[in-house]
């Protein structure tokens, strides 16, 4: 499920429309308005390399045909697969085990951004964060680029360094170093061209006669379920908050995230306002030390209940996460007057479903 997700995102990769501004000189802030601003409306054939220094993921071979927002993304190396959004629908071929992952986009149209609304989301997350600096004219691929690195204003962000090659006719990226926390990600189109002619048929999937085909459920907000059913969904030995000194148990909500995990999302309220949120999941899989570090500044190693876990203070979340037995445990803070030490004093109340 995890490379389906990386299908899905990787098809988007970083790619910019824009217009011809020719050789005017461009500030740093200019160009990255440019970005921001241009309409996208590019129709190309690329094949790119993405190199991520995780065990898991490593190095990918990927050739993408891009018309708007609909898009064909082959993974060559190491796994083949094929990944195709028509704009209505995103379907996912895993050729190793013949099968067919699909779901209707519907109300996800979040998931068929455009490359140019994708790389939006960063832009626009590092522009306040980051100080960006042109570095000069290169060429990349035969294509004329300006390359700008983005330098973040303090130590410990989530997006760390992040350099950009934009190609000077499209306003397009070709290539991007980025580095956030202890993981460097590199996307580097090998061939691009922007003439290519290749038919709509293109964005349809030919899906094996012996495939199986399994359509996804993207209602994520999942199905209410009673406290008591979380033993039969999380296991034995699952634990919550309890429902005292004003704090109520507003919803349950149970996600199914795939055949061997469960996702639980516990919502109270204290005197009729948003308190905290408690997310439970069975079989805890993450490794806090590696979170830590993938959270750099903005996480610290916190004692919770006599297990190690981390406390994660940055602008949106603020979110005790620690392992238990066979459980993971994430404590949001939802009320903005609650502190780490509220949120620690919390879960020494916690207690076993019954």
């Amino acid at each position: 499920m995890r490379k389906i997700l990386f299908m899905i995102l990787g098809g988007t990769l970083l790619m910019l429309s824009a217009c011809n501004n020719g050789n005017e000189e461009t500030s740093p802030n200019k160009l990255l308005a440019n970005v921001l601003a241009e309409e996208d409306n590019v129709k190309y054939y690329g094949e790119m390399t993405i190199d991520m220094d995780m065990e898991e993921l490593g190095e990918m071979e990927m050739k993408e045909w891009r018309d708007g927002k609909k898009s064909r993304v082959e993974v060559v190396r190491p796994e083949k697969s094929i990944s195709v959004n028509d704009g209505e629908k995103i379907m996912t071929y895993e050729a190793e085990q013949n099968k067919v992952f699909q779901f209707e986009l519907g109300e996800l149209q979040e998931l068929n951004n455009s490359p140019k609304d994708q790389l939006n989301l960063v832009l626009d997350s590092i522009k306040e964060t980051h100080n960006i600096e042109k570095l000069g004219n290169e060429t990349i691929i035969g294509r004329d680029t300006v390359h700008f690195k983005a330098i973040p204003k303090e130590d410990g962000t989530v997006f760390g360094e992040q350099d950009f090659w934009v190609d000077t006719e499209y306003w397009v990226i070709l290539k991007m170093i980025s580095k956030s926390a202890n993981i460097k990600t590199e996307l580097v189109y090998t061939s691009i061209d922007f003439s290519s002619d290749f038919k709509d048929e293109v964005f349809t999937l030919d899906v094996p006669e012996d495939a199986e085909v399994e359509t996804l459920d993207t209602d994520f907000s999942g199905k209410e379920i009673e406290l008591e059913e979380m033993i039969d969904i999380l296991g034995e030995g699952v634990l919550y908050v309890p429902e005292e000194n004003g704090i109520t148990i507003d919803h349950i909500s149970l996600i199914e995230m795939d055949a061997q995990t469960n996702y639980v999302d516990i919502a109270y309220k204290k005197d009729g306002i948003a308190f905290i949120t408690l997310s439970i999941i069975s079989p805890a899989t993450d490794d806090i030390e590696e979170q830590i570090e993938l959270f750099g500044n903005d996480a610290e190693e916190v004692q919770v209940r006599d297990q190690n876990g981390m406390y994660i203070n940055a602008k949106l979340l603020q979110s005790l996460v620690w392992n238990e037995d066979n459980f993971q445990y994430n404590l949001d803070m939802m009320d903005p007057s609650l502190t780490v030490d509220g949120l620690l004093d919390l879960t020494e109340t916690m207690k076993k479903v019954e």
